[in-house]
C-alpha cells in the first residue's frame, strides 16, 4: 500500500505531465497554423486580412491544464500585452522582499492573470496573493511553467519559435 508522500509524488508527476502534454499540443496546433499560412501565402490562396479581421479576432483561447492536486482543470489563456506590461512593472516593484519571496509572488501575479474560467473572466483578483503564495508550490510552478509556454516566455518557446 503506497504512503501518503507517495501519493502525492504520483500525483504530482501526473499533473506535470498533463500540463506539459497540453502545452505542446497547443505549441504544435500554433506550428501548424503557421505552416498552413505560410503555404497560403506562397501559393496565392491566403486572404488578406483588414484591421477589423484583426480586431475583431478572438487570439487568446482559453486552454485547460490538467492539475488532480487541486482536484479538476484550469483554464489558462494567453497575456495581452497591456497585461504582460502589468506584469512587469508588478514583478520590478518588489522592494523590500528577498529574490526568493519576489519570484514567489510574481509568479503567482502572473497566474492570477492568466487563470479564466469558461468565459474568460479571472478566477482570482490580486488581492488573492497572498493565498495563492501559500499553495503548493510545485503546482504553483508547474501551473506556472504552462502559462509561461502559452505565453511564449521561456527556453522552450524560443527554442519553439526558432524553429519556425
Amino acid at each position: 500500500m503506497p504512503t501518503k508522500r507517495e501519493e502525492n509524488e504520483a500525483i504530482y508527476t501526473a499533473s506535470k505531465v498533463d500540463a506539459e502534454a497540453a502545452a505542446e499540443a497547443a505549441a504544435e496546433a500554433a506550428a501548424e497554423a503557421a505552416a498552413e499560412a505560410y503555404a497560403a501565402t506562397v501559393n496565392g490562396t491566403a486572404s488578406i486580412l483588414s484591421a477589423a479581421d484583426i480586431l475583431n479576432r478572438d487570439d487568446r483561447p482559453a486552454l485547460p491544464i490538467e492539475v488532480p492536486m487541486w482536484g479538476g482543470t484550469v483554464l489558462c489563456r494567453p497575456l495581452t500585452l497591456k497585461e504582460q506590461a502589468a506584469h512587469a512593472e508588478t514583478a520590478d516593484a518588489a522592494e523590500g522582499q528577498t529574490e526568493s519571496e519576489a519570484s514567489t509572488r510574481s509568479m503567482c501575479a502572473y497566474l492570477i492573470r492568466s487563470l479564466v474560467d469558461k468565459n474568460k473572466q479571472s478566477i482570482f483578483k490580486m488581492e488573492d496573493l497572498d493565498a495563492l503564495c501559500e499553495k503548493n508550490g510545485a503546482v504553483i510552478q508547474t501551473v506556472f511553467s504552462q502559462a509561461l509556454k502559452l505565453n511564449g516566455v521561456g527556453k522552450d518557446a524560443v527554442e519553439e519559435a526558432g524553429k519556425n
